[in-house]
């Protein structure tokens, strides 16, 4: 299969949207979902021309959007507003919904973004919460953890990386809240498998809440 119906870049740091260059050019995309903010980078310029090389547009949609996928859909639930100093909270955060399983991919939105979508009321509750910002402190923060009520949380960050993720204040939150982790730094390669009412992982969890070192 070489197609994609959607490629959602969270934001322009180059840690996320550098390998999206390369989507680009070995899969026939349909659907470039972005963030509506011009970051100063020459990898962001690539990423610009590269989709304007293979004839797409940049979508930037609104909170509440919503887009069929598969036999499920995804929403966008932020960002609500572009903040010209920081470009974790422009993230385009989205919540994944499969018949009675869901997900929240957060990007690196921050708690000031999580905080804003509880208090707009959108529904953040899911199975599965892909934690914001590689499990920084700046993120997972308590009122979005009371509302989405996870079972999972899924923590993308590297070996012994030099900015100490996951930090101990979103692991002592994850095992405060009694969420299963899963974490990329000590298991590698996660998957999970949704056929609309169960989940299916590739590994158990690790529920491994020791920080990072930094």
């Amino acid at each position: 299969e070489r197609e994609l119906d959607y490629l959602i870049l969270t934001h322009y740091d180059s840690d996320h949207v550098a390998g999206l260059i390369g989507c680009l050019n070995a899969f026939e995309v349909k659907n470039v979902i972005s963030s509506d903010y011009v970051h100063k980078s020459k990898t962001y310029e690539s990423f610009v021309n590269a989709v304007a090389t293979e004839g797409l547009m940049m979508q930037h949609p609104s909170v509440g959007s919503e887009f069929p996928f598969g036999s499920g859909k995804f929403i966008i639930m932020g960002p609500d507003y572009i903040d010209e100093d920081d470009s974790n909270a422009n993230s385009v955060v989205i919540k994944l919904v499969h018949g009675e399983n869901s997900f929240m991919l957060m990007g690196d939105a921050e708690i000031g973004n999580e905080e804003r979508m509880c208090a707009a009321g959108l529904d953040v509750e899911c199975d599965v919460l892909v934690a914001g910002h590689h499990g920084s402190a700046t993120a997972t923060g308590w009122e979005l953890l009371k509302k989405a009520v996870p079972r999972y949380a899924v923590i993308s960050c590297g070996i012994d990386n030099k900015y100490g993720h996951p930090h101990e204040e979103v692991m002592e939150r994850l095992k405060g809240t009694e969420v299963e982790i899963y974490r990329t730094d000590k298991q590698g390669w996660i998957s999970v498998v949704s056929d609309g009412a169960v989940l299916n992982w590739s590994q158990p969890p690790c529920n491994d809440y020791s920080p990072g070192v930094n």
